[in-house]
């Protein structure tokens, strides 16, 4: 459970102590104002969780008819984190998996207060390449979580490929790669490095060359050069086939948008942070949330 807006949750210090007797007695004959569904009861270390019904009448303030408790002081958390956001789902899910608790009440962003209850985050693999570190890719998809407009709460998990490491390993005294980056830094030298979108003249046969990239790389290395060298392949359609989980990648096919293949999405290499949410929306069938 998590309020779609803060402005539903209304945060009460109360001087009794806090068991579920002393809750449903206190809300008897109380009112509650239109907008407000959730109650956070507060008494000194102590924190609970109610939903409230109201019956239905005219005004700002309506009479209580009901009262379900959802967390009591036991399986209740709370913490004050000025730098969160309390209408983003996925960070607040989140801290309360992280904190090993069912219910999480957080003092976040501009002194709001919300909360969490039995929300479990649903893994987001996403795929990228360093250099440029950070990989751009996650820090768009976090950017997109960001916005809180997607309520699905998802969790990074970033599986990353770094290219010195590629280049480490290869065989041969030359490597070549998709594009120029400056902190592709585990050559022995720049003039061991070799960027395919340079179309560089090659220093030495294709049997001391390694090709690091994709199939489209190795068509435009073929169409330069008249042959293919040693390849490594970083092509993350390759790379996720065994992952059962849903993930998010770059690919250099892909022009702009997105596209969906299987547990897949796809975003351009240059891709955007709408372009990344838009795919993250689609990815799980989701609805963008238009009131944040």
């Amino acid at each position: 459970m998590i309020p779609r807006h803060c402005r539903e949750v209304s945060l009460k210090r109360v001087s009794f102590p806090i068991t579920k007797e002393n809750i449903l007695a206190e809300a008897v004959g109380k009112s509650a104002y239109i907008n407000t569904n959730y109650m956070v009861l507060n008494n000194g270390p102590d924190w609970a969780v109610v939903r409230i019904r109201r019956a239905r009448g005219d005004g700002l303030l309506q009479p209580i008819s009901r009262i379900e408790v959802l967390s009591m002081p036991e399986d209740t958390a709370f913490v004050e984190k000025p730098e969160v956001d309390v209408q983003n789902p996925s960070v607040m899910v989140r801290i309360a998996e992280d904190m090993g608790k069912d219910a999480l009440v957080v003092k976040g962003r501009f002194e709001h207060v919300s909360f969490v209850h039995e929300e479990k985050t649903t893994p987001l693999v996403v795929f990228d390449v360093v250099p440029p570190d950070p990989p751009k890719i996650v820090q768009l998809a976090e950017a997109a979580l960001d916005t809180g407009r997607i309520r699905k709460p998802l969790r990074i998990v970033p599986r990353i490929l770094n290219l010195n490491e590629l280049a480490r390993a290869r065989n041969t005294r030359y490597v070549v790669f998709p594009c120029y980056a400056s902190s592709l830094s585990s050559l022995e030298s720049e003039d061991n490095a070799l960027y395919l979108d340079q179309s560089p003249v090659l220093k030495a046969p294709l049997n001391e060359i390694t090709l690091v990239g994709c199939d489209l790389s190795r068509n435009i290395f073929a169409s330069l050069y008249g042959g293919v060298p040693a390849f490594m392949d970083l092509c993350p359609k390759n790379m996720i086939q065994a992952v059962p989980e849903a993930c998010l990648c770059r690919c250099c096919v892909v022009d702009e948008g997105h596209q969906i293949e299987g547990n897949a999405a796809f975003v351009p290499w240059g891709a955007s942070v709408g372009e990344v949410e838009e795919a993250i929306i689609d990815l799980f069938g989701l609805e963008l949330d238009q009131d944040l």
